[in-house]
């Protein structure tokens, strides 16, 4: 059952155990020892930093994001780690620190939030020291949905929209104004195409880097990941743009279920795009 009141920070789909695994195998899967200073871009609430943290005990982490919520809570998850870690408060494409200040550079699931791949990759090339890698993952490609899942996230969408629908005729019949909806208010920062693999690869190429490996992993989401995942409002904000953020964090978190039972599903398969690539 959904809180009347829920959270909208990325901390609770990121203390899924599902994420947190998919973030465990990527690390393993990763050659970055001994490296002594990883940066780990877009950190969020630092679940990819504490897998390197524990993975490579030569290394030491420092966090990056733009979101001060984000820091904070990575900095409270991750303080039994003393001084192996450190935290920046800054965007992935403008970082205030020197040239060659890494040994590697990381990025979870977050790549594809940027709107400029080619300063994204210039600014990683930037702070790398060559051959130094730079990995990343993202479930946000062209090839992310597994064949005949489409369905479901539209059914999705349908159910959190009925919900607004619904919503606003309540509050309508208690006099109320109802919900409002600005149109083009918000920045649609993930609405540009995604991108394949190969296009991944190229831009890669074509910034200085060459590519060492790239994998997917298939993923089984549950109600409670959709319902988690939902409920983050930089992605309610995407996906049901004009609404208030804690009318769409909710109808997107109470749509979940609905769309799963029409759907006739308990879990939901997901690719997962995992590359590493290393400067020349």
């Amino acid at each position: 059952m959904i809180p009347s009141q829920i959270e909208t920070s990325y901390e609770p789909f990121s203390a899924r155990p599902e994420y947190r695994s998919l973030n465990r195998r990527f690390v393993e899967s990763l050659d970055l020892q001994p490296v002594p200073r990883v940066l780990d871009m877009a950190c969020g609430t630092g679940v990819l930093t504490e897998e390197i943290l524990r993975h490579f005990p030569g290394s030491t982490v420092t966090c990056l994001d733009i979101s001060r919520e984000s820091l904070d809570l990575a900095e409270r998850s991750l303080a039994p780690w003393g001084d192996r870690v450190s935290f920046v408060e800054a965007s992935a494409d403008r970082v205030p620190l020197p040239d060659g200040s890494f040994d590697a550079v990381v990025m979870g699931n977050a790549i594809h939030n940027l709107p400029d791949l080619e300063t994204l990759l210039h600014e990683v090339r930037r702070l790398l020291i060559d051959p130094g890698p730079f990995a990343f993952t993202t479930s946000f490609y062209a090839g992310t949905f597994e064949t005949g899942t489409e369905g479901f996230y539209l059914r999705w969408m349908k159910e959190a929209l009925r919900f607004v629908t619904e919503e606003d005729r309540r509050l309508r019949e208690t006099g109320s104004p109802g919900i409002p909806r600005t149109r083009g208010s918000t920045p649609r920062s993930a609405s540009h195409p995604w991108l394949s693999p190969d296009d991944y690869r190229m831009m890669l190429e074509a910034s200085g880097f060459h590519v060492g490996w790239w994998q997917e992993r298939v993923v089984r989401l549950t109600r409670e990941s959709f319902e988690s995942v939902g409920s983050y409002a930089c992605l309610a904000e995407v996906l049901m743009s004009g609404y208030p953020i804690e009318v769409a964090t909710r109808a997107l978190a109470r749509g979940v279920a609905g769309a799963l039972e029409a759907m006739g599903l308990e879990t939901v398969p997901r690719r997962w795009l995992e590359m590493e690539a290393f400067r020349c």
